[in-house]
């Protein structure tokens, strides 16, 4: 656990995976980044040819580097400890209320288990009845103590896990190789950007588990334990939440996932095991708001703001101007990440000192690099409130890459564009989710409908409202979902990427030419709709919402 505990330190945007989208892993990387910011500071090599193509000359450069001295004497004086609203919800649940040492305490007694458990996870089919092999159920057996404590853990109202400070003892014995000091990097002490979030991947393990006790209890027919399982899985998901950090949101969504995943293959292969009354406790614990798994970047803010204060000097007034010390700690900081070679030649140290100098000089100074920052994040909040059928091209991405094909811009606005993180493609997460959340609860109405009808409805209105409160929206076009009769079983579908209604007949994903209902599922901006259609360049079919069985395994991986 040791390399997986390492690799959440500071991941606050990542990826993450599960069946209705296929983004959701691809958002949170096996090999999660350490630093809450997608880096996208160019290598040191490039750098050193800018100024020195702004300067017009080597000589300029030379006394360039004998200014630099001058800067070096300004200091940052950080003044604000940004993880404490970080961690604002968390330090405010109560101490006898928590969930986290119930949570830990089920991971000590799993202490060894993850790799196990990953395997027994891959192993499981997901588009047959196959039932659970019998070491995995001999291993639930065995770990059914935990079982109930993970269950209990999930029903408390806050996780209360602080992050960013030395880990108390009891953790210290869940994560024994974070025993060094975690709270120091280049950029000083408590710097958010050296944050760890090693409870994120106990989360993921978690859930890889409750998905095998669900499965066994649906495949067995014990409708109270799928329901229960369930229930876990989406508190888990609400716990992994308490930081408004982009990565925790991936992970819930990853977790909320896994619990429809479930539900659906239930619903698809072992039916009888749910009673009507569990169908109507299924359906009103995926039935919450649709914000209840929108993606947040109130720490990403934080950090980026955490950043600045420890780099430019502070006039008292939010102005202050890049130090020398401060770039070159940022630089440091970032080298750590870079498969790049160091180059300590003389040369490369006098070109660094001049990039250095140059870089401090033109760059954004302190309020105008926050103005700009709170500008990029105010516009990618409103943005993810809108529905997907309203999106255009993100304005945020256009901005970035205007600055970054800017050669004045792209040294003005470096702070932005090397920690700015990405911010629409995690908010199509959220999208993604709506959608897939939508189909399960189409999906669970028609079931109840036709035990008692003992048919399938000829359309969604009569689902409505004894079933249904009202026909969801197809997230691609915002018109009601699709249904169809196909050979007298029900298809539930939505557009897709292409925006065109096949009806209901599944894309042909290009990486394995064969039908997959995920396949037709991206979105494109409209001004590069029409252009993909044309070139043949989007699956023709449309995003399958039920039945799953064509779906290729879940990828919560």
């Amino acid at each position: 656990m040791a390399e997986e505990a390492e690799m959440t330190r500071a991941a606050f945007v990542g990826r993450t995976n599960s069946r209705f989208t296929d983004d959701a892993e691809q958002d949170l990387p096996a090999d999660m980044p350490r630093t809450p910011f997608r880096l996208r500071l160019p290598s040191p090599r490039p750098l050193r040819i800018i100024p020195l193509l702004l300067l017009g000359s080597l000589a300029a450069a030379a006394c360039a580097a004998d200014d630099a001295e001058d800067q070096a004497a300004l200091e940052p004086n950080p003044t604000v400890d940004y993880r404490v609203p970080i961690n604002a919800v968390a330090a405010a649940v109560p101490e006898d209320e928590r969930a986290w040492p119930l949570y830990r305490q089920a991971l000590l007694r799993l202490q060894g288990t993850s790799e196990r458990v990953k395997a027994f996870y891959d192993e499981i089919s997901w588009t047959t009845q196959a039932t659970p092999q019998s070491d995995i159920a001999q291993f639930l057996e065995r770990h059914q103590d935990a079982l109930k404590t993970v269950r209990k853990a999930a029903e408390r109202q806050g996780l209360g896990f602080v992050v960013g400070y030395d880990l108390s003892p009891e953790d210290l014995e869940l994560w024994p190789e974070l025993s060094d000091d975690q709270t120091t990097n280049e950029l000083g002490e408590g710097a958010l950007l050296n944050v760890g979030l090693p409870h994120l991947i106990c989360f993921r393990q978690l859930g890889r588990l409750f998905v095998l006790d669900l499965r066994q209890a649906a495949a067995h027919g014990d409708g109270p334990t799928v329901v229960a399982d369930t229930r876990t899985l989406l508190g888990m998901a609400k716990h992994a939440r308490e930081h408004p950090i982009a990565i925790s949101d991936l992970v819930a969504i990853s977790l909320a996932h896994f619990a429809g995943d479930c539900v659906l293959h239930t619903l698809q292969f072992h039916p009888e095991a749910l009673s009507d009354r569990q169908l109507r406790s299924l359906a009103r614990l995926f039935d919450e708001p649709d914000d209840t798994f929108r993606i947040r970047f109130v720490g990403e803010r934080l950090a980026f703001q955490d950043n600045v204060q420890r780099v430019y000097t502070d006039d008292g007034d939010g102005d202050g101007r890049l130090t020398t010390e401060g770039f070159r700690a940022l630089r440091r900081f970032v080298a750590d990440f870079s498969d790049e070679p160091a180059d300590d030649s003389p040369e490369a140290k006098l070109a660094d000192r001049i990039v250095d100098s140059q870089l401090v000089r033109a760059a954004a100074s302190r309020r105008e690099t926050i103005e700009q920052c709170d500008r990029l994040f105010d516009i990618a909040e409103a943005e993810s409130r809108q529905p997907l059928w309203e999106w255009g091209e993100s304005v945020v991405d256009r901005q970035l890459t205007a600055w970054s094909e800017s050669p004045t811009d792209r040294i003005r606005y470096f702070m932005l564009l090397t920690f700015m993180p990405a911010l629409s493609r995690p908010n199509l997460q959220t999208q993604y989710w709506l959608g897939g959340r939508d189909g399960l609860l189409v999906t669970i109405a028609l079931h109840r409908y036709r035990r008692t009808h003992g048919t399938w409805p000829s359309s969604l209105d009569h689902l409505v409202p004894r079933y249904l409160d009202s026909v969801r929206p197809d997230r691609f076009d915002g018109k009601p979902l699709r249904y169809t009769l196909i050979d007298g079983q029900p298809v539930v579908y939505s557009l897709g990427g292409d925006r065109d209604d096949d009806g209901g007949r599944p894309a042909i994903a290009a990486e394995t030419g064969e039908a997959e209902s995920d396949a037709a599922r991206n979105w494109i901006p409209p001004t590069e709709l029409e252009q993909r259609v044309s070139e043949g360049d989007l699956p023709d079919g449309d995003w399958i919402l039920w039945p799953p069985a064509i779906e290729s395994p879940p990828r919560g991986q």
